[in-house]
């Protein structure tokens, strides 16, 4: 799971990286009144700053929750196809 995690994070900061993303947070600067405008940039780099610290763990907490609730559905299906298929009940009945 940890080259998942690593993959999906260096995608993420290749993108952030990119140009076009690095203008368009610029721009975003100017959206805002005169007045804004610097507390709009600390913002920016507070949200950065926590990124950065808790970005992975946070990516490798939902990757595994995500695979968590792959297996319990896999379960379940696996559980309702021998369910419906007969096998439940001829085991329950060659124990008695």
């Amino acid at each position: 799971m940890n080259w998942l995690v690593n993959q999906v994070w260096a995608g993420m900061l290749w993108l952030m990286r990119r140009p076009w993303i690095k203008r368009l947070q610029r721009a975003s600067y100017s959206w805002g009144s005169e007045a804004r405008q610097a507390k709009m940039r600390r913002a920016f780099i507070r949200q950065n700053q926590f990124a950065r610290r808790y970005g992975r763990p946070m990516l490798r907490l939902m990757f595994s929750l995500l695979f968590a609730w792959a297996l319990i559905v896999f379960a379940f299906l696996f559980a309702t196809n021998l369910q419906s298929s007969g096998v439940i009940d001829e085991v329950r009945e060659s124990g008695k």
